[in-house]
């Protein structure tokens, strides 16, 4: 039988074969179901008739989903799915169905058996009992799917049905067969195996009701029987679906699936809530300019009276980088210079770096003159570097301070060129 959706490219085709047979089981008396709108036929089978399922599927999608339901039982569901929106040509196939026995669940084949132990009655209700069905769902709207008990009305799992069928309903043709199940030589599933089948029943099915459910009413072949009831063979003709409007689907767009967008989501909450309370924390460590204390100018708060008071205060070094120590063994009185020398430095540049403060009783400060003009050559700093502007001038102080500063650079200097020589005649006595 066949099925399509209208204003959509999906379609579908669905048919029973006997297993070793060329073609498929031929079809008659087609009909949908007013309520289910399901879409029926009767075919004719043979005692000891093996079966199988077949047909493909075509058309736009993510997830393509369908399950096996032989006289009321689930016995098989198959899942297939994408991560992109795409055009997709999917094969229905299912020659082996789930069977629970004492050994465990098995994969077993299918054949056509007469039918005992069940009393029958003639009614509009639910067709189990020599009904064939296969439930077909795929994707029409993105993240929209059901649980498999919401559709198992009149239906019941594989490992959970009572074998022994006491009852059955029919509209037209009184059944007299059953499917059976071979056991013989088949091995059970290991636990694994079992419970990823049970799993897939279990799964959530794409959409909010089947796409399309083919059932297929399997009966003798009693020509008089059908004759009478009037069903001759027809050719199979696709079938409109009487479905819900649904917008067409984006082609390419990347689908996520619920577990794996809230894990993304988890993951970006963590990041920024990470981000914010390393924004907020309070910086560790020292700060780089210590606190000013009230006091006149050229206080200095980096003095110690030992040579570990002193590196340990100065962690920034001199001119904004470590103080590198000296590998070669250095004299007493040499340590004693160089420590002095970097002290020294090291205080007229953090207080030159100061705004310049007053004790409370003082005068107030001169008011500001107007700023030199730059000179033709640049002004060169302590460090080497030229700086395209000159220096704010009150009251001659900063100039001051700046010839006092390359006074004690050039001492440095000196005494670090003392050092390397005196390290030399060290090195040189060894």
């Amino acid at each position: 039988m066949k099925v399509f959706e209208p204003n959509s490219d999906r379609k579908a085709e669905v048919y029973l074969q006997i297993t070793g047979k060329p073609y498929p089981v031929q079809e008659y008396g087609h009909y949908v179901d007013p309520e289910t709108k399901a879409l029926c036929c009767y075919v004719p089978l043979s005692l000891g008739d093996e079966l199988e399922i077949g047909g493909n599927f075509e058309g736009t999608t993510v997830t393509v989903a369908y399950e096996a339901v032989v006289d009321g039982v689930v016995r098989k569901a198959v899942s297939t799915t994408t991560q992109t929106v795409k055009h997709q040509k999917k094969k229905i196939k299912t020659n082996t169905f789930l069977l629970l026995t004492e050994k465990g669940t098995v994969y077993a084949a299918m054949f056509v058996e007469p039918l005992t132990n069940t009393q029958l009655f003639e009614g509009d209700g639910y067709e189990t009992i020599g009904t064939i069905e296969l439930r077909l769902y795929v994707t029409r709207r993105l993240h929209v799917s059901h649980s498999a008990s919401a559709s198992a009305s009149g239906r019941m799992a594989y490992n959970a049905v009572d074998q022994s069928n006491d009852a059955a309903n029919y509209r037209k043709i009184r059944p007299t067969l059953q499917m059976g199940f071979k056991q013989n030589g088949v091995v059970p599933l290991d636990e694994s195996e079992a419970k990823r089948e049970d799993n897939k029943l279990k799964s959530e099915r794409p959409g909010t009701e089947p796409w399309a459910i083919i059932r297929f009413h399997y009966r003798n072949r009693d020509k008089e029987v059908w004759k009478e009831h009037g069903l001759k063979w027809q050719p199979s003709t696709a079938v409109p679906l009487e479905l819900p409007s649904a917008p067409p689907l984006p082609i390419g767009m990347r689908v996520f699936s619920a577990k794996s967008a809230g894990d993304s989501l988890l993951r970006g909450s963590v990041l920024r809530e990470k981000l914010s309370l390393e924004a907020e924390a309070p910086q560790q460590g020292r700060s780089r300019e210590p606190p000013r204390k009230d006091g006149p100018l050229f206080v200095s708060e980096y003095a110690s009276s030992s040579e570990g008071d002193s590196q340990d205060k100065n962690d920034d070094g001199i001119f904004g980088g470590t103080v590198e120590q000296p590998t070669a063994p250095v004299h007493h009185e040499d340590s004693a210079i160089l420590r002095d020398v970097a002290n020294s430095t090291a205080t007229s540049i953090e207080t030159s770096k100061r705004p310049m403060s007053r004790p409370a009783d003082s005068p107030p400060p001169p008011k500001r003159t107007k700023p030199m003009s730059a000179p033709d050559t640049p002004h060169e700093t302590s460090l080497g570097e030229q700086s395209a502007e000159a220096p704010l001038v009150v009251d001659g102080r900063l100039e001051a301070e700046q010839a006092a500063l390359d006074k004690e650079i050039k001492r440095y200097k000196v005494s670090q060129d003392e050092l390397s020589k005196s390290n030399e005649q060290f090195n040189d006595r060894d």
